[in-house]
């Protein structure tokens, strides 16, 4: 038995010890899974976005990403069910290190992942609106302020800093990750004012996780809830549930809604400060919404069994 607990420590002690590695595997391999939380005005939510597969737009080879936007209800925040889905489909593509996403017809520049201290990137984002100040830049410039490594677990990744107090913002950008703030360029707050920027949500907080075939998955925050597993593969329930829909949108008058099984529904619009604007019941004719004021608004769906869903829509 000696001999034997021997053998066993002196196995242990040659056991090779896992170092800390730079990253060098490619940005948004399969199953790449970036969550991000955000602000509302109802309560801190979380966005997953997935990679969906690859598709050719003005001749670039670019990504289809899936961006879900998932509510929890519970007594503690992030427990219980999923309210409320958001699913939309963006594409983004790499060009020598550069990301770009697709904006109003055209690929804009997000960041890039080899930028040098005193590099400038060009922010702008057409979905982003601070409300209350029409003369809101619609873009801006960010500096690199510096760069650095970032470890995360047991790889080593280069990190791009950029400038915090512009009129947009992209935050730490890591090299085949992104950005660790945004997934795309966001209205600064600070400077608008107002707070309440795209739809409702009131800013982008951080990267909660991230997850790919290749990498598996990294938490950026230690929650007591919700853990990135659990965020992660609730994109797959969101997609399955995902049974609403409005059309127009943005809207001026009759809002049209899809989707939706035969019955009776109790509907409530709220206004980006949280309180009701509208209510009703829906029998599956067009919502009138002209008496709105322009701006954003949620709208709140109930079945017979009190089961929630919204939709967000702007009221020009």
């Amino acid at each position: 038995m000696k001999k034997l607990l021997l053998s066993l420590i002196l196995a242990l002690g040659v056991l090779p010890v896992f170092s800390q590695m730079p990253d060098t595997l490619p940005w948004c391999p399969p199953g790449a899974t970036w969550i991000y939380q955000y602000r509302t005005m109802f309560s801190t939510n979380f966005c997953v976005i997935k990679y969906a597969g690859d598709t050719l737009i003005q001749n670039h080879a670019a990504k289809k990403i899936s961006r879900a936007s998932l509510a929890y209800l519970g007594i503690v925040q992030g427990e219980g069910r999923v309210l409320s889905q958001d699913v939309v489909t963006d594409y983004w593509y790499n060009s020598n290190d550069s990301i770009f996403f697709w904006d109003s017809g055209n690929f804009k520049f997000m960041y890039n992942f080899n930028a040098a201290v005193g590099d400038t990137f060009l922010l702008s984002n057409s979905n982003e609106q601070c409300l209350w100040n029409p003369d809101y830049p619609d873009s801006s410039t960010v500096v690199v302020t510096s760069v650095a490594s970032y470890t995360i677990g047991s790889r080593i990744f280069d990190a791009v800093f950029t400038s915090y107090n512009d009129s947009f913002q992209i935050g730490t950008i890591l090299r085949n990750i992104g950005s660790t703030l945004s997934p795309l360029p966001q209205i600064n707050p600070g400077p608008c004012a107002s707070g309440v920027i795209d739809g409702g949500i009131m800013g982008f907080q951080n990267l909660e996780c991230y997850f790919d075939s290749l990498r598996g998955d990294f938490a950026f925050n230690n929650r007591p809830y919700q853990p990135c597993f659990g965020l992660r593969t609730s994109l797959e329930a969101a997609v399955k549930r995902q049974v609403i829909s409005i059309y127009p949108n943005p809207v001026e008058h009759l809002l049209e809604i899809k989707g939706l099984p035969a019955a009776r529904y109790g509907y409530t619009v709220y206004d980006i400060r949280g309180t009701q604007a509208l209510s009703g019941e829906w029998l599956g004719q067009e919502l009138e919404v002209g008496s709105l004021v322009p701006g954003v608004y949620i709208l709140e769906l109930k079945d017979q069994t009190q089961s929630a869903m919204f939709a967000r829509f702007i009221k020009q």
